[in-house]
């Protein structure tokens, strides 16, 4: 009856509801050494001003995922998409409050430190090193749930004492760099990136631009 489901890709539930973001993992040559360059956000911006991010933001309708990690990163670097090298797609990350964060490991040649100051306060670059060779500290959030006004508690077991499921997320900070905190979910998405690039040298990867 149903044959014509045979050998479909499983989707994600509820994917429409996502709000989808795309970053660039963006390395390039510094003071002789392979780095990643990092932002901190205008200090005008309405969310999370003056915090450490990487480049990127929201995909565009009719876009995807690596189309919007170039042209975001371009935008916010001042750069041409042509400077960038996309060398692969990282581990896509699923956040507890519906964010889908999709990071795209990048080589960027010929940049001489323009930013757009509209978004952007600073760039400063971290050496690759760092993030390979120092672990960062792990601490934990609770996540509970709490039903908006109007949920028919009345239609399940237990009603306003139903067991609702809690759980962790947890939240990483790395050590201080020249005065600026890595934390968040930008620790999270370099923790990860940062394992799969330890992988990928050891199996004899090169990470010289």
């Amino acid at each position: 009856m149903f044959e014509c489901l045979k050998g479909r890709t499983p989707g994600i539930i509820d994917w429409q509801d996502y709000k989808k973001y795309a970053l660039g993992i963006v390395l390039t040559e510094y003071e002789g050494e392979t780095c990643i360059i990092f932002e901190v956000r205008a200090h005008t911006l309405k969310r999370q001003p003056g915090e450490v991010c990487l480049p990127g933001g929201r995909v565009e309708q009719g876009e995807d995922f690596c189309a919007a990690a170039v042209r975001e990163t371009a935008e916010e670097l001042e750069i041409t998409p042509k400077q960038l090298k996309v060398i692969a797609p990282m581990d896509i990350y699923l956040s507890p409050s519906g964010q889908c964060i999709a990071p795209y490991l990048m080589e960027l040649t010929d940049y001489h430190g323009t930013y757009n100051a509209a978004e952007v306060a600073e760039v400063f670059f971290v050496p690759l090193e760092f993030f390979l060779k120092t672990p960062p500290v792990c601490y934990k959030n609770q996540i509970f749930t709490k039903p908006e006004n109007g949920f028919p508690l009345e239609r399940i077991p237990g009603g306003s004492r139903y067991p609702w499921h809690s759980g962790e997320s947890t939240v990483y900070f790395y050590p201080e760099f020249c005065g600026h905190q890595i934390w968040g979910l930008t620790a999270k998405v370099m923790k990860a990136v940062s394992g799969l690039m330890r992988n990928a040298l050891s199996e004899g990867g090169d990470y010289g631009t």
